[in-house]
């Protein structure tokens, strides 16, 4: 739900006028006791809730505007009896006079509370609700965490260990009376570490594990693992951009550069998602085992230094839903998943395949995973490098992804040791200055309109030199992450104007030139793409007689019956040969693999005889025009969907 600052800020004016008004409506316009105070603010909450404003009221609990009414209808009711219990000696007493610090009173409780902090949930405004933060010293500081009104009610202090109430009701008025008068401060928390927006307005913040970047959020955490990025101590933001920008050279060709722009890329993602859509794509790293891709991912994606890692956290040899449940992790970075090889047992290499099919397609869509009931949803926030021996999949995964190649020789390994040992810092030292940089708040204001108008402007000039839709989305995101980060360099005069607009042609020649030829390998090299196209033509045109089997009378090679095409077999398979042929294909499938394709495709439906599969059938109307032979029933649905598909 999303409502504009304006309205927000009429809707509280509206209300702070009624309850005014309320307020007034009593006759204690001036000198006014803290009881008719919060009557009356609670009557005009009552009255704004008669009205049908409750669920806008709900809903903007955790504005920061509320902090106007909290202590009117919350923290008032007890507040006049503040003076009649004080701290004394690490316990709280009722005092039987005015201002008699030395007096004896009776012993309400054992312990101290030290510290009152009102936590609002930054990430989630729909879900916010105020709670308390509360620091215990029973002998031990203790900090703990509790709604608002479990707080006021002043049973939670049972059961704490070493905490003694001795006067439970005189001890619940305290907790009355401390929300009334302690001058309370707010803190946030944060789900996840990357970006948040707050509640009522504009900007974005970065949170790390530190806290929010900028130091604009004070006492900020995040609840769970993420980004442990730090600022350089000793080292100024130019010098750090310029140690980073020469990570570039890692690799002789731009396979280290890509992967600079797409590591940042990832670090505004909800950025980039915020302003016109998620990126829905990902980059495979794909080389042999010796060539050093697992070490180049280290060294450049992983930016936030999680715990010092030597290894990626993520692989294909995992279950799916252990790589889900580190989603969260990876918001507004990159989740490096390692290790696909060709595996000895056939078994074990359908499961690596099956997992990297669902890694491409949950990165590849950007779309969430619901769960049963019980169970948490998991939603993509970030980006995924693959690194692997070879990369392989259905033709509508691949074009998900932008292959990289690291050929033998291609890593410079006395380079890399040196960002792997004294320059091991540099990447996260760069990754916190840039995102200072970014979440300026004039920056801010420009940066996501210009990623708006340039996206769409990258994807038009894109789609006139690629095949694919998607090819071109690819482009267009990498092509403007690589302005924005121009336009740091430029600012850390790392790199001159004239230099700032070349860097960004040349890198466009350069991601064209590669998802090219991405696009012709996918053409040329994934045989079961060729299967499909050629099947698809084959009954586009009319180059197959394909019989009605409502009306056919005389034997055919093709019927088309109640949303099926039954097609004999070794006719089938002699045209997708010939087709191939005339394209210069450099495959020649037998049936074989054109059976696998259609099964693996759903295209090809298998009947079940006696108790096994079969993969033909007899037709339906075999009397009627006399056949007998098997058919291979295929989806005509099926066949659509993948015709789309192609479009795109």
């Amino acid at each position: 739900m999303l409502i504009d600052n304006n309205e927000v800020d009429d809707f509280f004016d509206n209300l702070r006028a009624k309850a005014e008004n309320e307020v007034m409506q009593l006759g204690v316009q001036s000198k006014l006791s803290v009881e008719d105070e919060a009557e009356g603010m609670r009557s005009a909450m009552n009255s704004l809730a008669q009205v049908e404003l409750q669920r806008e009221v709900n809903y903007l609990g955790a504005h920061p505007r509320m902090k106007e009414f909290l202590p009117m209808v919350v923290y008032f009711e007890h507040a006049e009896r503040a003076n009649r219990v004080q701290l004394s000696k690490n316990t709280y007493r009722k005092i039987c006079g005015e201002g008699l610090e030395d007096c004896d009173g009776e012993e309400i409780a054992n312990f101290e509370i030290c510290d009152l902090c009102l936590v609002v949930r930054f990430d989630q405004p729909e879900q916010q609700h105020y709670r308390f933060k509360i620091k215990l010293h029973t002998g031990a500081m203790r900090e703990m965490c509790m709604d608002v009104q479990e707080f006021r009610e002043g049973n939670w202090a049972d059961g704490i260990h070493d905490a003694v109430c001795k006067n439970k009701q005189l001890f619940r008025e305290f907790c009355r009376d401390c929300c009334g008068t302690a001058a309370l401060k707010t803190c946030y928390q944060s789900k996840t570490v990357g970006w948040i927006r707050e509640p009522d307005g504009f900007r974005q913040y970065f949170v790390t594990k530190a806290g929010e970047i900028t130091g604009t959020l004070k006492d900020i955490q995040p609840l769970e693992e993420g980004a442990e990025i730090v600022p350089s101590a000793h080292l100024d933001e130019r010098e750090v951009a310029e140690r980073f920008w020469r990570m570039r050279h890692l690799t002789k060709s731009p396979v280290a550069l890509i992967l600079l722009v797409y590591t940042v890329l990832a670090s505004l993602y909800a950025v980039f998602k915020e302003a016109v859509d998620a990126p829905k794509f990902l980059i495979a790293l794909v080389g042999e085992a010796s060539a050093g891709k697992t070490s180049l991912a280290m060294a450049i994606a992983n930016l936030y230094q999680r715990s010092q890692r030597t290894e990626p956290e993520n692989s294909l040899r995992s279950t799916i839903t252990s790589i889900e449940e580190n989603l969260d992790h990876y918001k507004d970075s990159i989740m490096i998943v390692d290790d696909l090889y060709p595996a000895s047992e056939k078994s074990q290499q359908r499961v690596l395949e099956n997992t990297l099919e669902k890694v491409v397609r949950m990165f590849g869509d950007a779309a969430s995973k619901k769960r049963s009931k019980g169970f948490e949803n998991y939603e993509t926030q970030g980006m995924a490098l693959l690194t692997g021996e070879y990369m392989t999949g259905a033709t509508s995964s691949l074009s998900r992804c932008m292959i990289l190649n690291l050929e033998r020789g291609d890593l410079d390994f006395a380079l890399l040791t040196q960002y792997q040992q004294e320059d091991k810092m540099i990447p996260a030292y760069f990754m916190w200055n840039f995102l200072k940089f970014c979440s300026a708040e004039n920056v801010q204001k420009t940066m996501r309109t210009w990623i708006r108008g340039n996206i769409e402007e990258q994807r038009r000039k894109f789609m006139s030199i690629f095949m694919k839709s998607r090819t071109a989305n690819i482009a267009a995101f990498l092509s403007t992450t690589m302005g924005i980060l121009a336009e740091y360099f430029y600012g850390q005069q790392v790199i001159l104007m004239d230099q700032r607009e070349a860097l960004c042609r040349n890198f466009d020649t350069v991601i064209c030139e590669i998802l090219l030829r991405n696009e012709i390998a996918m053409e040329q090299q994934n045989p079961a793409k060729l299967v499909l196209r050629s099947l698809s033509r084959l009954f586009e045109g009319e180059e197959v007689l394909i019989a009605d089997g409502e009306t056919a009378k005389e034997r055919n090679d093709y019927y088309s019956y109640q949303g099926y095409i039954f097609a004999y077999s070794e006719t089938l398979v002699a045209a997708i040969k010939k087709k191939l042929t005339t394209q210069n294909s450099v495959i020649e499938p037998d049936e074989a693999l054109v059976k696998k394709v259609l099964i693996s495709e759903k295209i090809l439906l298998q009947t079940s005889e006696g108790g096994k599969m079969r993969n033909g059938t007899k037709l339906p109307f075999s009397r009627r025009v006399k056949d007998q032979r098997r058919f291979w029933k295929l989806s005509i649905e099926r066949l659509k969907e993948m015709a789309e598909q192609e479009a795109e």
